[in-house]
């Protein structure tokens, strides 16, 4: 079973117990859709992918999260920077491959496994949000699966594998991404208080010294 398979029916499990709130407002979904949402990916990677011209067409799971991206655009603050950040991460991670054996060798060599960990660190300097940090490693891992596919460099579109690198850098960057946009928001918040009662003292002090002038 891929290990993205493995995640997602891991991550079902505390949601259908009415636990995992914060994976809930992530998705962007209610409790039933959450769980059919990641319980769906367990039986498509079941059905036999398309043969066309050579590749290996996973059609139901690549054109499931072409719908959801879609969604979850609509969802975020900042879209543009979203979807052009993403496309710096896949443009970075089409760079690696060169560099890498673009096909796995038995168990012990997964390019995919090495996508994702150079997804998660660019998610963790880049993304402001745990939105942002889902579309980021969905959007870029299936730009750069798409693209290595159109150069022939790779036979499979949207493979078990690919899915599993999202999965898997998404859930690794998770807290991280987290910790970072709570410190922002805490630091915005003190930045603001700091301003705040910095006015305040010195309104203080200018009516100090009218009513001194006044006297």
């Amino acid at each position: 079973m891929p290990l993205g398979v493995i995640i997602v029916l891991v991550l079902a499990v505390p949601v259908l117990f009415n636990f995992g709130k914060g994976l809930i407002y992530t998705l962007a979904l209610s409790k039933w859709k959450t769980v059919l949402f990641l319980l769906s990916f367990a039986f498509f990677y079941i059905i036999q992918p398309l043969f066309l011209e050579g590749v290996d067409f996973y059609i139901v799971p690549f054109f499931t999260v072409v719908g959801y991206l879609a969604f979850l655009l609509f969802k975020l603050s900042f879209p543009v920077k979203s979807v052009l950040t993403s496309i710096g991460c896949a443009f970075i991670l089409y760079l690696l491959s060169l560099s890498i054996l673009p096909q796995p060798i038995g168990l012990i060599y997964e390019p995919f496994f090495i996508y994702s960990l150079a997804l998660t660190v660019l998610s963790v300097i880049l993304c402001y949000g745990k939105r942002s940090l889902l579309f980021n490693c969905a959007f870029s891992m299936l730009v750069f699966n798409t693209v290595i596919v159109i150069r022939g460099e790779y036979n499979m579109l949207f493979p078990p594998e690919a899915f599993s690198a999202i999965c898997l850098s998404t859930l690794l960057s998770y807290y991280p991404v987290s910790l970072i946009a709570q410190n922002r928001v805490t630091g915005f918040k003190k930045a603001r208080i700091f301003q705040t009662e910095a006015s305040e003292s010195f309104l203080i002090t200018k009516n100090k010294i009218k009513k001194q002038k006044k006297k």
